[in-house]
């Protein structure tokens, strides 16, 4: 089993993807427009994978950390 699959980096892509879909779930609720990088491989390195729209545009990047403080 790769570190990549192993059952605690799975369990921690499900928090992560968890937050994420609250966190569009919630900004939808405030009247915001949502887009998600599915596939950041693909991007350019350092580019947002969120972006909400409203009266402005906000580029962000969330990240949830865990108990030994590293960001996942």
């Amino acid at each position: 089993m790769s570190s990549l699959t192993s059952p605690k980096v799975v369990a921690q892509r499900r928090k992560e993807a968890a937050f994420q879909r609250a966190f569009e779930d919630f900004a939808r609720t405030l009247g915001w427009y949502d887009w998600h990088v599915r596939n950041a491989k693909q991007s350019k390195a350092g580019f947002p994978a969120l972006m909400l729209v409203k009266d402005r545009v906000v580029w962000m990047e969330l990240k949830v950390y865990y108990d030994n403080g590293k960001a996942g």
